[in-house]
């Protein structure tokens, strides 16, 4: 067909209706024992009527969808399912609200990167004279098929497979298959999603075979009956029988063909990475036939299930569902099984209700992505992003923004995440266009079809998405109504029906009320907390408010989570969100090292802009909770914190009475344990630990621990007593070892003038010297919520980039801040000045007394450094100290909050102890160079290495970093192979900086600000040390 890929029109030739992923099989018993086990232990079905086609293909590639390949063509090799970008066909291109091209929709560019796939295929002898359906995973954006040379179908929307029955194309028992994958198409505008661009084929292809008759698919939209004495499971399962011999026949003989339906149903038992047929609870059989016009060709039965065990996130029971199609003789021809779990999905009074209890959500967004193979993610990935969520206490994801491969959805389900399933629609650069034009409106519809059809199944599914930054039309509406007689045991959600009417406007309160016949979820993006808290408390409205996406995690982030959830679970109506998002989508890359001086080459990850790709939206791929290599950031012990399933609190800390709360919903915590320290100055002088039996679900267990209380009265009245928790696991989780953190949690018995160590008799010099050399600081590298460094040099232009408007980073740049220092008059005080295009810029000044003290024998340096910053600026990222010390010291000890990096406005994890970590180990290395590392609430800072200890103490808190590169040079480089890294040679160093104040990360890349609590206003700032 003509130019299919600009005919928005035209979705699809010749797919086959979508259907749940069901593999044929040659028995039950099979069936139910393969499925049963899982695809984590089981990733390719053994069923004799599967054959996998991944692993190397033929493969050319022309830079036009009109280009074809000819007896010249030259085929190279390629491995499916993988990009083509992935391996050097074209380049990976990434955009976040433009598209990355400019042309008018429909059409595309004629420069086209368009790849053919080419295999021969041998079929298995059994499959001669059975029906034969390809199966392609996904490939971006278009794929059109041929076999033996005939083209056989064409298939749009990238991130759902399609399939192909290529029956009547085969002669014999082989056939050469080529799939044609065109880049770009009128689909990419409706995928238009904040991510990279690739192409080709990124999940399994695959042939499977039924008989002429066969099970086209099965729906079991389960729910639990509780009209009844005892509650009662029900699988209204709909099975469609269909054949492909009506071709030649009449509907009157069609209709008497008739078949027998047979369903068991038992529980699924075993562990989620390998599963087990267990007690059969129900089974059965059901007449059928291929009568539509009476039957629609469905066999229909409502299975009721006494006494379910219902499925939560913390309580992820199913039960295993095998059909098998019989002829009436009792012939078997083909079986096939799938999950199912019972839970109902409600809301009420402003709550959304799983089993009938309030869950708040603590969910993230989450791409799919690796660092290497971009797309394509192995099971074992998968399983490894499910127990870090589970590790850190997650409950939810938002598949954002399109439906993922459907072995995640099948592990959701055996581990417990609660999934917001989304489709594959955003046309972020035409907002208000394609949802409101009919000639999209098949797009629209059938990408939201699809996704339910495939994926109605799965327990997991709580709701579904339509999509993500689309505008709002009616297009939108029609996707909605057809979910909504679909399928009415679970929700509808879409954020744009809350947004302004037209265009992407701010969200206020008035649109919040919006669309309340469309959407179930008020879902704002990005929103203040004063706009979440007003809108509960001065709406009225039946609907919870559960933000989509928030905390944007860019870079060194996630500022004030702590205070989100302090108002969500202080106001009705506010249950949560999905922080955005789950993975940096970095692509990983290596440099030489340079020669001295010169950056230090490694291991980094390219981003937008690194592969020539333009127009491009640069670091904003880099959004991420956890690394490309799914290596958790700080920020991830936050959310640990946070969303842990126990709290403890003081009644009278003094006299070690406290309580411990159960946040969980559905289950006691008898798997969890307290391990309890009382620390004075860091030291434990009592600990020991409890069980936390029989604590139910909301409920609070007082527990009195005397030892506590003895360690209080004994304590130097100096000192700083800490009652420190440790929740374990008891048991080995699905998740987790026995043993392991499942949160931490504290409680500040007294605040004392923290006394570590005694002075030295004599000052040693390197002491000394520190103490002669620091010098006032007010600028930090600044991080990506402050500004996109790719853009740092169009500040001074007309046109300011939208990432500097509102933020602090202008008026900094604008003043040279990054080449700001002391100067130091007559007096010893230090004026903090910086100079642009002849411009002297004077931030205040700092006042630094530093002398030599002696208390009783032993000696010290003392320094009172006096900060008054002046309204220059309106604020300030720091105000500290900095200077050089030593890389002969390698281990850092220190008493503050820990072990991790923590911000002002991200501490609420960093418990107070006593740490100490390798220096080098103190860096987190965001992928955009920036302000990382900080330590806060120090009272006592230790340098040991080569023999040597430097002490730093205060009787106030501080924080401090220590690094081997400068804030210069952290603000100057791109990637963190660039950096140059001062610790290495005879002659290493480490910067050192002591902060009075430092200002707090915020979410300002996408969303609000740092709050006014921990920015550094002008003002004054006070640190006095000693150090020996």
């Amino acid at each position: 067909m003509k130019r299919v890929w600009e005919n928005p029109e035209i979705q699809s030739v010749n797919r086959l209706p979508m259907r749940s992923p069901l593999v044929p099989y040659e028995s039950s018993q099979k069936s139910q024992i393969e499925v049963a086990i899982g695809p984590e232990s089981c990733e390719v079905p053994t069923s004799s009527f599967f054959k996998s086609l991944d692993g190397e293909w033929d493969f050319c590639f022309f830079d036009s969808p009109e280009s074809a390949p000819d007896e010249k063509t030259e085929w190279q090799k390629i491995k499916v399912p993988l990009s083509w970008t992935m391996q050097g066909f074209s380049s990976p291109h990434y955009t976040n609200v433009q598209m990355p091209f400019d042309c008018v929709p429909p059409f595309v560019p004629q420069k086209n990167p368009t790849g053919y796939y080419k295999l021969n295929v041998s079929l298995p002898e059994k499959w001669n004279g059975r029906r034969i359906v390809l199966h392609i995973g996904s490939a971006e954006s278009v794929a059109i098929v041929y076999v033996n040379g005939t083209e056989a179908g064409v298939s749009k929307d990238t991130r759902l497979p399609c399939e192909f029955d290529i029956t009547d194309f085969i002669k014999g028992s082989s056939a050469e298959i080529v799939i044609k994958v065109v880049r770009w198409s009128d689909a990419s505008y409706v995928e238009d999603q904040d991510q990279w661009w690739f192409g080709g084929i990124h999940r399994s292809v695959y042939l499977y075979s039924t008989e002429k008759v066969f099970i086209q698919d099965a729906k079991a939209l389960t729910y639990v009956d509780f009209s009844g004495e005892e509650p009662k499971g029900v699988i209204p399962l709909e099975v469609a029988i269909a054949t492909s011999q009506t071709k030649y026949k009449s509907q009157t003989e069609v209709d008497k063909m008739q078949f027998d339906l047979e369903y068991k149903v038992c529980r699924l038992e075993g562990t989620p990475s390998t599963g087990i047929p267990g007690k059969e609870v129900a089974s059965g059989k059901i007449p059928c036939s291929l009568d539509v016009r009476n039957t629609l060709s469905l066999a229909k039965k409502d299975i009721e299930i006494e006494k379910p065990v219902l499925w939560t996130n913390e309580t992820p029971s199913l039960y295993l569902v095998t059909v098998s199609l019989l002829e009436k003789d009792g012939r078997h021809i083909e079986s096939s099984s799938f999950t199912v779990g019972f839970k109902t999905v409600e809301i009420k009074r402003r709550e959304l209700l799983f089993n009938s209890k309030k869950v708040y959500i603590h969910g993230v967004n989450r791409h799919e992505h690796n660092e290497s193979n971009a797309k394509t993610l192995s099971t074992a990935e998968m399983v490894r992003d499910i127990k870090t969520l589970k590790k850190y206490n997650f409950n939810a994801v938002r598949t954002c923004h399109y439906p993922d491969d459907e072995r995640w959805y099948e592990l959701c389900d055996r581990y417990g995440i609660y999934i917001l399933d989304e489709a594959n629609i955003e046309n972020h650069a035409y907002y208000d266009v394609m949802s409101r034009s009919e000639e999209w409106l098949n797009s629209y519809i059938q990408r939201v079809q699809r996704m339910a059809i495939r994926d109605k199944n799965h327990a997991c599914i709580f709701g579904w998405s339509l999509g993500n930054e689309s505008g709002n039309g009616q297009n939108h509406w029609a996707t909605a109504a057809w979910l909504r007689g679909y399928d009415t045991t679970r929700i509808v959600h879409y954020e744009g029906f809350v947004r302004p009417e037209i265009h992407q406007g701010d969200f206020t309160l008035d649109c919040l009320s919006n669309g309340k016949q469309l959407t179930d979820l008020i879902s704002p993006m990005y929103p203040s907390i004063d706009l979440i808290v007003d809108y509960a408390t001065k709406r009225d409205d039946w609907r919870p408010l559960i933000m989509c996406e928030y905390s944007h995690a860019m870079g060194n982030a996630n500022g004030s989570l702590a205070d989100y959830w302090k108002a969500i679970e202080s106001t009705h109506g506010l249950q949560g969100g999905f922080i955005w998002d789950w993975i940096d989508q970095g692509i990983a890359a290596y440099a030489t090292e340079g020669k001295a001086g010169e950056g230090k080459g490694g291991k980094y990850w390219k981003y937008g802009g690194d592969f020539g790709d333009t127009p491009c939206d640069y670091d904003f791929c880099l959004n991420g909770l956890n690394f490309p290599d799914q290596t958790p950031k700080p920020a991830m012990e936050e959310c640990r914190w946070l969303f842990a399933p126990v709290r403890l609190n003081a009644v009278h800390a003094s006299q070690g009475i406290f309580e411990v709360k159960s946040k969980a919903c559905f289950v006691s915590l008898d798997f969890l344990s307290l391990k309890w320290s009382c620390l004075v100055d860091g030291t434990a002088k009592a600990s020991g630990e409890l069980p936390l039996k029989n604590l139910l679900p909301g409920e609070t267990m007082r527990i009195e621990l005397p030892q506590v209380g003895e360690c209080v009265l004994k304590a130097d009245s100096r000192s700083e007593i800490v009652f420190h928790a440790d929740f374990v696991y008891t048991e080995q989780m699905p998740w987790a070892l026995k043993g392991e953190l499942c949160s931490s949690d504290e409680e500040l018995i007294f605040a004392g003038k923290t006394c570590f160590a005694d002075s030295a008799s004599c000052v040693s010099q390197e002491a000394e010297q520190l103490a002669l050399s620091l010098a006032p600081t007010v600028f930090h590298a600044y991080t990506e919520n402050e500004g996109i460094k790719a853009l740092y040099d169009k500040v001074d232009s007309d046109n300011v980039p939208g990432c500097f408007i509102g933020k602090p980073t202008k008026p900094w740049m604008d003043c040279a801040l990054d080449k700001s220092h002391g100067e130091k008059d007559s007096h010893g005080v230090f004026h903090i000045v910086s100079e642009k295009g002849g411009k002297k810029f004077d931030f205040g000044t700092c006042s630094c007394a530093t002398k030599k003290a002696w208390q009783e024998s032993n000696s010290f340096m003392e320094i009172c450094a006096d900060f008054s910053l002046n309204s220059t600026l309106p604020e300030y990222p720091r105000a500290g100290l900095e200077a050089s010390v030593s890389s002969a010291f390698t281990k850092a000890k220190w008493y503050g909050c820990g072990p991790h990096e923590c911000y002002s406005d991200r501490k609420y994890s960093a418990l107070k102890g006593l740490y100490e970590m390798d220096i080098k180990d103190l860096e987190v290395p965001y992928i955009v160079p920036q302000e990382n590392g900080l330590r806060c609430g120090v009272k006592y800072l230790e340098l040991s290495g080569g023999g040597k200890t430097l002490h730093i103490q205060s009787d106030t808190e501080f924080s401090f970093s220590l690094l081997p590169y400068t804030a210069q040079d952290l603000y100057k480089c791109h990637h963190t192979s660039e950096l140059v890294d001062l610790s290495k040679g005879s002659e290493g160093k480490w910067i050192l900086v002591i902060d009075a104040a430092h200002r707090g990360v915020g979410t300002g890349a996408c969303g609000p600000d740092t709050l006014e609590q921990y920015r550094v206003r002008p003002g004054t700032y006070k640190l006095n040390l000693r150090i020996w």
